[in-house]
């Protein structure tokens, strides 16, 4: 928790209130850090199943997402 606290104070915008939209993958450890560390800091996170950029840009200008994650 504390690496998500660092977090929070250096990127504030992407914490409490903030949106993401990932898209993986969550099966590695970086995935799965990135994920908790959104979820703990209160940030409402988007994801695909499949990456499909139509769908992808259409949620990213409805939700107003602020943080686009992608590997």
């Amino acid at each position: 928790m504390t690496y998500a606290a660092e977090f929070a104070m250096m990127e504030p915008e992407c914490c409490n209130g903030g949106s993401v939209f990932a898209t993986g993958p969550f099966s590695s450890s970086s995935g799965t850090i990135l994920l908790i560390q959104f979820l703990a800091s209160g940030a409402t996170v988007y994801s695909q199943r499949h990456f499909n950029a139509a769908e992808a840009l259409r949620l990213i200008l409805d939700k107003q997402i602020r943080v686009f994650l992608a590997s």
